[in-house]
C-alpha cells in the first residue's frame, strides 16, 4: 500500500514539474527526469530555481528530514 502512495506522489511531482517548466522556459524533459529520480529534492530545487525560494526551502528541508529518518532506520531512500 505504501508503495502505491509513494508512486502516486512521485507521478504528481513529475507531472507538476514537467508542466510548470514551460512557463519558465526550462526543459520539461530534463526536469521531469530529474524529478523522477529525486522526487521531493528535485521539486525543492526546481521551486528555488523558479524564484519560489520559500516553498523550495520547505521541500528541501522536508526531503532532508525524510532522509535523516530513513538513515536512522538503516535504509537510504533518495
Amino acid at each position: 500500500m505504501l508503495f502505491f502512495i509513494s508512486l502516486i506522489v512521485s507521478i504528481i511531482i513529475i507531472v507538476y514539474v514537467a508542466t510548470d517548466c514551460k512557463h519558465y522556459d526550462k526543459s520539461p524533459w530534463g526536469w521531469g527526469i530529474f524529478a523522477f529520480f529525486f522526487g521531493f529534492l528535485a521539486l525543492g530545487i526546481y521551486l528555488c530555481q523558479t524564484k519560489r525560494v520559500g516553498w523550495g526551502t520547505v521541500w528541501i528541508v522536508f526531503w532532508s528530514i525524510g532522509e535523516l529518518f530513513s538513515l536512522a532506520h538503516g535504509r537510504l531512500v533518495l
